[in-house]
């Protein structure tokens, strides 16, 4: 979205496009405007010029705070005070540039737009989190509601079960013996028309059979009651050794009603390893699984529809497959299938938890998730679990590697929350030093010892992490080959061009402290063969 004449237009048009952004942009001249703007969708940015039309960039950034709108700002102006700037900055503005120099535009883009989308992903998941919690006490308190009239509900007619019989078969001896005493026509008479019909050779049997059924019906709420306690659990429990059959069959029980109107369910469970986890999670997985491969499958063709759940073992690994003849995904789909704030379920159906839950949930267990799809064909969902004796051997191979010694470490990033978190996770096991830009970073590399492991940001705002490595690349290729590049996960096409030629690892910004350290001890490892 632009404010601004129509001669500026343009070259910021230009600007952006350069970036490898594509443009949709409105122009708009007052808050009235900027407000119908507003209205007709979702904008990721808005360039607003300063001091040349009826439009304040403060004004601009109140309407967008009355709003809750979290839509980055960057104000533009003939030229920019100091004490402007720092007006702007305290009123929550994104930047503040000049149209004469435009060059930190592609920086404060990147930036403000990766910082944005990564808000969207943290509230995604606050927002199933807050689903989650919600659910899980809604269950436990349905569990608690319904398990007491159950319980006198199960023993009662169990105990009527038992009466009954007793009582059908005595009654029995009693017809005998009174029409063997009396006739059969006396005994008749004597006993009632109703009764007699109860006491009928096969009503004995047709009373205990509907008697069995009410039991059976008691003893099937009794196994939902039980798997709605596991999924009420599943952020209380604490890891155990888990059957893997268990939780699946719980959440066979739990997703029942939505599968048995689409598909017919296989199950193919083999006895594999117990894994160590929490049952409740495990439960909740699978039905998340099991319920997306029904929502895949139209109602109607149960005989023609299958919903397979297998399960198998092999090198202290195993396995979980949960495989569905439903619609299938497109690639586009696949690709985003692990967003948690994407989902392909009509509105109707609810947005559910999604895949991410399920990503997260495995992550959580050392385990690994795969997702294969066509269009037409099916989906198949493939677990990877790690068995005790796998746990153990991992976490005693990571701590050879960082037996390894102690490394010097570089931190380099104009960000300084990222450097002081890198090197909160780094400085129990190595020596870290942090520089605020890729200038200062040569700086120490020119006045110091080598170092043997760099972390350095991909956007910068003075000497970016291209230049920088451009510049390693000439002073010293080994720790250029040992450089990690640290990205907040949006990538321009030099940026991704570069990436892919020098081939270099890279970590993208929220990241996993034990991925950290593991790449760190690689390389330290690399660095000293």
């Amino acid at each position: 979205m632009i404010e601004a004449s129509d001669a500026s237009i343009e070259p910021l048009l230009q600007s952006l496009e350069r970036c490898g952004y594509r443009t949709i942009h409105w122009r708009v001249g007052d808050p009235a405007q900027l407000i119908d703007a507003l209205k007709s969708g979702a904008w990721d940015l808005i360039l607003c010029g300063d001091g040349a039309t009826e439009l304040d960039p403060l004004v601009a950034l109140g309407l967008l705070e009355a709003r809750d709108l979290d839509i980055p700002l960057v104000a533009i102006a003939a030229e920019v005070a100091h004490d402007r700037a720092v007006e702007l900055a305290a009123a929550g503005a994104a930047g503040a540039l000049q149209w004469d120099d435009l060059a930190g535009l592609e920086i404060i883009v990147e930036r403000e737009i990766g910082a944005a989308l990564r808000r969207r992903v943290q509230r995604a998941k606050l927002v199933q989190a807050t689903r989650k919690a919600s659910m899980s006490m809604l269950a436990s308190g349905v569990v608690h509601e319904v398990n007491n009239p159950l319980s006198y509900i199960l023993f009662n007619v169990e105990g009527v079960m038992e009466d009954m019989a007793a009582l059908l078969k005595g009654a029995a001896g009693c017809r005998e013996a009174l029409a063997a005493q009396a006739g059969e026509r006396a005994a008749l008479v004597a006993l009632g028309e109703d009764a007699a019909d109860l006491l009928e050779p096969g009503m004995p049997e047709e009373t205990l059979e509907t008697a069995q059924e009410a039991l059976d019906g008691a003893g099937r709420v009794k196994d939902i009651m039980s798997g709605l306690g596991s999924f009420s659990r599943m952020e209380m429990d604490d890891p155990g050794p888990v059957d893997l059959r268990a939780p699946i069959e719980c959440a066979y029980v739990m997703a029942y009603n939505q599968l048995k109107f689409r598909a017919q369910v296989v199950k193919e469970l083999q006895e594999v390893p117990r894994i160590t986890a929490p049952e409740g999670k495990l439960s909740h997985l699978f039905i998340n699984l099991m319920i997306n491969a029904s929502q895949a499958i139209d109602e109607g063709d149960v005989a023609n529809n299958e919903i397979r759940i297998r399960t198998w073992a092999g090198e202290d690994l195993v396995y979980v497959e949960v495989k569905d003849t439903g619609r299938g995904m497109e690639p586009e789909q696949v690709e985003r299938a692990f967003d948690p704030s994407y989902s392909t379920r009509p509105a109707n159906e609810g947005g559910g938890m999604g895949l991410s839950v399920c990503r997260d949930i495995v992550a959580d267990l050392g385990g690994e998730i795969q997702l294969n799809s066509e269009p037409g064909t099916g989906t198949a969902v493939l677990i990877t679990l790690p068995t005790p004796e796998e746990v153990a051997r991992r976490a005693s191979a990571d701590a050879e590697e960082i037996g390894h010694g102690q490394g010097r470490v570089l931190v380099v990033d104009d960000d300084p929350s990222i450097r002081s978190i890198l090197r909160r996770i780094l400085v129990d096991d190595h020596e870290v030093t942090l520089a605020a830009s890729g200038e200062a970073a040569k700086e120490l590399i020119l006045a110091q010892e080598p170092f043997d492991v760099v972390l350095c940001d991909l956007m910068m705002s003075h000497c970016d992490g291209i230049d920088f490595h451009r510049w390693l690349v000439e002073q010293d290729p080994g720790l250029a080959r040992r450089t990690v590049f640290v990205s907040g996960g949006i990538f321009t096409p030099r940026s991704s061009e570069y990436l892919a030629t020098v081939g270099n690892l890279k970590v993208e910004k929220p990241f996993d402290s034990k991925v950290i350290r593991k790449i760190v001890s690689n390389l330290l490892a690399q660095a000293r063969r």
